[in-house]
């Protein structure tokens, strides 16, 4: 049997993983480009996703370098964020055995049990590939007819289940500014905590996806927000002012 590397949505995810002791390694992935800029062009998107986290390039994983001589088992939730991630992994791991475990919710939301039972019904992966990396293509060209199609195609597959609700989301953010609306709105209502924000962004979206941004994101779209609001007010005493 190949040794098996079991690849996660993030450290948090990979740290209970690990505390669970299923055979193999286990691996976080921490990117997503469910926020933040992307490109086929892989160089290009390496140095873009560097510039969005304001990383080095050593912290920015790259799926074609996972190792060929293992079964690389892919633990990705319902949520925008790790759905991207799948993509991203099965369009641009190397040829080798890869398999998707079926999962209705995050890891650390799972039971032992559970996780154990979800390992045993993982499905074989590797006749996704080519499909993954056509709607990668499709996604960082933001072709929407593309990506239309290739969500149609995948409606009906068993280990897809969250593939199009996921991606719709994205992109609701990319073409219509959900979240940024969102957040300014919650701002200028008067919540500003960082906590609060996530809360009450988490009751508006599906249950299955949570503040799936994170508080890194939100973070920034408040400050910017707190920032127009306030260059809005100088410049609305300053109008006001006596010459």
């Amino acid at each position: 049997m190949l040794p098996i590397l079991h690849i996660h949505a993030g450290d948090c995810a990979a740290g209970f993983a690990r505390e669970v002791g299923l055979d193999g390694e286990v691996l976080g992935w921490r990117d997503s480009a469910a926020v933040g800029p992307c490109s086929r062009e892989r160089g290009r998107h390496v140095f873009l996703r560097m510039a969005f986290w304001q990383a080095d390039l050593a912290e920015i994983q790259r799926a074609e370098e996972l190792p060929t001589d293992c079964e690389r088992v892919l633990w990705f939730g319902p949520d925008p964020w790790e759905q991207l991630q799948l993509v991203e992994l099965l369009a641009y791991m190397s040829d080798g055995p890869c398999s998707i475990v079926p999962l209705s919710r995050a890891v650390t939301e799972l039971t032992p049990s559970e996780l154990h039972a979800a390992f045993a019904a993982r499905r074989n992966a590797e006749s996704l590939r080519f499909f993954a990396a056509a709607l990668w293509f499709d996604f960082c060209d933001n072709d929407p007819a593309g990506i239309a199609l290739r969500l149609r195609r995948a409606a009906n597959d068993q280990r897809l289940p969250h593939l199009g609700s996921a991606i719709r989301r994205v992109l609701q953010d990319r073409n219509e500014h959900r979240t940024e609306r969102e957040v300014e709105s919650l701002v200028r209502s008067g919540v500003s905590d960082l906590p609060a924000l996530l809360e009450a962004l988490r009751a508006r979206e599906l249950p299955a996806h949570g503040a799936w941004y994170g508080d890194v994101i939100v973070g920034r779209l408040r400050d910017a927000c707190t920032t127009r609001m306030q260059a809005a007010n100088d410049l609305l005493s300053a109008a006001s002012s006596p010459p």
